[in-house]
């Protein structure tokens, strides 16, 4: 992914002082918008009551994301699962999902890592590492 310029950018608030998660985006977003930070946007993708509705959209974002460049969009995306009451809402947890790319760019780098640091140690052989690169590659790929 290309940076234009240097900023903070900010994604949420968490209260220490809390069991919650963190408060809800769009409630951070108005804090942010106060104070003048730089923040990501957020996509509302439903208020769900069934269960196949929600797992279709949650499957329809996956391969979304899944399928996105780095250098065009970004590494990745996160969800908030809100639950929504009159009495007010509540982030019940957070899903990150990252691009097909950057998984593949994430175990290749980690495997590089132990590579080179297993040489030192004797551990690991060029051949070894690229069976391994290439047989997890294709576990990651097997959907696309």
């Amino acid at each position: 992914m290309k940076y234009y310029e240097t900023d903070l950018i900010f994604f949420i608030i968490v209260d220490h002082k809390s069991d919650d998660t963190c408060i809800p985006p769009y409630e951070a977003y108005k804090h942010f918008d106060e104070f003048g930070f730089t923040y990501l946007g957020h996509r509302n993708l439903g208020t769900f009551t069934d269960w196949g509705k929600f797992n279709k959209v949650l499957s329809k974002v996956y391969e979304q994301v899944s399928e996105a460049f780095i250098e065009d969009d970004t590494e990745g995306s996160v969800l908030y699962f809100i639950h929504k009451t009159k009495k007010g809402d509540r982030v019940l947890s957070l899903s990150k999902l990252k691009t097909l790319e950057y998984r593949i760019y994430r175990k290749l780098r980690e495997k590089l890592k132990n590579y080179i640091s297993g040489l030192k140690q004797h551990k690991y052989n060029y051949s070894r590492l690229m069976s391994m690169m290439k047989t997890q590659t294709k576990q990651l790929c097997r959907n696309f």
